[in-house]
């Protein structure tokens, strides 16, 4: 929540300094159409990596819609769609506030070890002669409203960062028994592994950091 916080913060924070910037080169075109990636996906090590790409169709100078689709390397694919409204143009930078819906399904592998001293799985130590690995299956909707500031370069190269927070639906299952989950060090004693392996249903705060490098493709002015 912090993380989120500071990002807010950022994004808004540029608002003053961005009004000096107003080069006719940096403003968007009027009428365009965006394809756009977003790398940090790539780099996802939590939630699993993934390759996303996306497109942006403006309904006018002030909304738009736009979707993405993921696939992820192990198995799996998110599908991300929302309207956005820009509600300040300033110079090369454009802000905005959307309202997104996602769903998601997916397989994570996870590696943990057994417990030395086998306690439920509390406590202890790993033991690192008896690894095990299993898969993690996911499937996520969520529903959540981005902050974002894109800049813009040369009318047609657009960087954006954004920040998010919503409310996330979360079904899970794991390929082991019970029986062995409880024997496991990671999954009874790591917070992380605690929050994200647990199967069960969950409702869960959906927060979302990241970057997107897109491309305008102009189109008829009305």
């Amino acid at each position: 929540m912090r993380i989120l916080l500071i990002s807010a913060i950022l994004i808004l924070g540029n608002l003053p300094a961005e009004a000096q910037d107003t080069a006719a080169e940096h403003r968007p075109y009027d009428r365009y159409l965006m394809l756009y990636i977003e790398p940090l996906a790539l780099l996802d090590g939590v939630d699993g990596q993934s390759f996303r790409a996306g497109v942006e169709y403006p309904l006018n100078r002030k909304w738009s819609v736009y979707a993405t689709g993921g696939d992820y390397f192990l198995e799996g694919y998110i599908l991300r769609a929302g309207i956005k409204k820009y509600f300040r143009l300033a110079g090369s930078a454009r802000y905005s506030l959307s309202g997104e819906f996602i769903n998601s399904w997916r397989l994570n592998r996870v590696r943990d070890y057994y417990t030395k001293d086998e306690n439920n799985g509390q406590g202890g130590n790993p033991d690192y002669s008896r690894p095990l690995s299993y898969l993690v299956e996911k499937k996520i909707n969520a529903f959540t409203v981005i902050l974002a500031c894109d800049r813009i370069w040369r009318r047609r190269w657009v960087f954006e960062y954004y920040a998010g927070l919503g409310v996330k639906f979360k079904e899970a299952g794991i390929s082991i028994p019970t029986s062995i989950e409880n024997q496991l060090y990671n999954f009874n004693n790591s917070f992380i592994d605690g929050i994200s392996y647990v199967p069960g249903r969950y409702v869960d705060p959906d927060i979302r950091l990241g970057i997107k490098l897109g491309w305008m493709f102009p189109m008829k002015t009305r």
